[in-house]
């Protein structure tokens, strides 16, 4: 059998097994090996799900990108990209825009919140 009975009494894979399972999604770009995705060419991450060399890659702004808070609230601006790993730190930078179409000076800073493999939120700020 592969499996064993852990000391929590629950049938569990062989450690000597589980060490070479890699993720379902390395297979894509990549293959496993002793349990660690090892990437093709021009492929990169855990997974080898990002293209190396790349960055992430903005797909689309979702809401709008500009909101005039004389007509409604401004909260938070939902944001769809590729080439994204959940680990990575992102951060939206938020300036006003003048009524004469310029931009302000001051910018403020938000720390993104990681939604999924491909989006993230940022909340505006107060």
């Amino acid at each position: 059998s592969n499996y064993v009975t852990n000391a929590q009494g629950k049938s569990v894979l062989k450690p000597e097994l589980s060490e070479d399972i890699c993720s379902v999604f390395c297979m894509e770009h990549g293959h496993c090996q002793r349990g660690t995705c090892v990437c093709d060419a021009g492929y990169t991450g855990d997974n080898c799900n990002l293209l190396a060399g790349k960055g992430p890659q903005l797909a689309k702004i979702r809401s709008n990108n500009t909101c005039n808070t004389r007509e409604r609230p401004c909260r938070k601006i939902f944001i769809d990209a590729t080439n994204l790993e959940d680990r990575d730190t992102f951060s939206c930078m938020v300036k006003e825009v003048k009524a004469d179409g310029s931009l302000s000076r001051n910018a403020h800073i938000e720390d993104a919140v990681f939604i999924s493999a491909g989006r993230m939120a940022c909340e505006f700020p107060d």
